[in-house]
């Protein structure tokens, strides 16, 4: 991965509010926001809640089928 990359992906964490950022001489040091994950875990139980209900609907379409 190329230099340009890594700055642009760290750009971008740091634009959602995934990272942090401070700088340390002529260094930059990221770290890890948790609190920034909770629109992602929030988004990821919707889905796994959709998913489990059409999952649930197919399961009782098939039922009914074999019936």
């Amino acid at each position: 991965m190329s230099q340009a990359a890594v700055s642009q992906h760290l750009r971008l964490l740091r634009r959602t509010g995934l990272v942090e950022v401070h700088a340390d001489g002529r260094h930059r040091v990221y770290r890890l926001r948790p609190e920034g994950f909770a629109g992602l875990r929030d988004w990821l139980a919707a889905l796994d809640r959709f998913r489990t209900a059409r999952v649930a609907e197919l399961d009782a379409y098939l039922e009914k089928r074999r019936n």
